[in-house]
């Protein structure tokens, strides 16, 4: 949540997050410059995003199936192979699978990124200075690889996301 206190002693407030990150982009002056620009900004944004949510999904069904049967459940500890239950082997392959479908996209999303930051003058996106594009990449990265999902960003095979990261 942002408040935000206007001259005048009036309150501004925000809380979804993707309103408040595109309030303070306006804010501090880091949108793209011209209306191409901002709307290819945009698209690579959305594009980072969908691997937050791809990730946000994993996350989301561990939590509520801890919650639901306890953090320590076979399926949320183990490999499918370990677990001898029945509905702890769905679990565990279920997260296995996710986390393939987000590996999977990582590598794609990556793959695309770093041709299209190749093209660049500079290690960012847009300009020579960063922009909310550049900011939504490495805001995305230090989320996963907080979880020990980056170990694709880190891959040689992107040398131009590693230099804008």
């Amino acid at each position: 949540m942002i408040e935000d206190t206007e001259q005048d002693g009036s309150k501004f407030f925000l809380s979804e997050i993707r309103a408040i990150e595109e309030y303070l982009v306006v804010t501090f002056g880091l949108l793209s410059q011209g209306v191409k620009n901002l709307a290819v900004s945009s698209q690579y944004v959305n594009q980072i995003f969908d691997v937050f949510e791809a990730y946000a999904d994993i996350s989301g069904f561990k939590i509520t199936t801890s919650q639901t049967l306890g953090a320590d459940i076979d399926g949320l500890t183990k490999t499918p192979d370990e677990c001898k239950d029945r509905d702890q082997f769905y679990i565990a392959q279920h997260i296995l699978n996710m986390n393939k479908v987000l590996n999977d996209y990582i590598k794609y999303f990556l793959q695309k990124q770093d041709q299209i930051l190749a093209k660049s003058q500079s290690s960012y996106y847009f300009g020579d200075s960063v922009t909310y594009a550049d900011l939504a990449l490495y805001t995305i990265y230090f989320s996963i690889k907080s979880e020990n999902f980056a170990f694709e960003f880190d891959s040689p095979s992107y040398p131009h996301i590693n230099k804008l990261i």
